[in-house]
């Protein structure tokens, strides 16, 4: 995988920033190196700052995100969404008066899928319903986006 110095914001290419690239492919492989006790990575080396050898890796076709705040700008942040009056978010029942940037009570799992080119939200039910992935792989994916070791907690 081979990194660019080409910013962008939803799906748009800004303008190009030298450096970018190298710090993109840096700080995923920082996050790698700090994450292998919660589960495994495909990096297999880095010969150069842009540049990560991997092994080739089937790709879920759902994000997991897991929120802590009331916060962000884009249509499936958690701001956009509460701001927008929906208050079933994710499979996630948020009470009303919540204000941006307010910490959630506990966090929450907010997964998405892609729809042509942009990320749709999905609950959990959906995920299963629709065959994203299995049952199995959901609740494994689950434990992994809060960090637990699945061999040694129960989630």
């Amino acid at each position: 995988m081979v990194t660019t110095y080409r910013p962008s914001a939803f799906h748009r290419i800004l303008s190009s920033s030298p450096f970018k690239g190298q710090v993109c492919n840096e700080t995923s492989l920082w996050w790698f190196d700090k994450t292998p006790h919660i589960t495994s990575n495909a990096v297999v080396s880095v010969p150069n700052a842009n540049v990560t050898i991997a092994k080739k890796c089937s790709v879920f076709p759902v994000e997991f995100r897991v929120r802590g705040f009331v916060t962000g700008s884009t249509d499936t942040s958690s701001w956009t969404v509460y701001g927008n009056g929906i208050r079933n978010y994710c499979g996630n029942v948020l009470p009303d008066g919540l204000v941006k940037s307010q910490k959630f009570p506990a966090n929450i799992l907010t997964p998405t899928t892609k729809a042509a080119g942009h990320d749709v939200p999905v609950t959990p039910d959906e995920i299963i319903e629709r065959r994203l992935i299995s049952e199995a792989d959901y609740d494994e994916r689950v434990a992994l986006a809060y960090g637990f070791d699945i061999g040694r907690h129960k989630v």
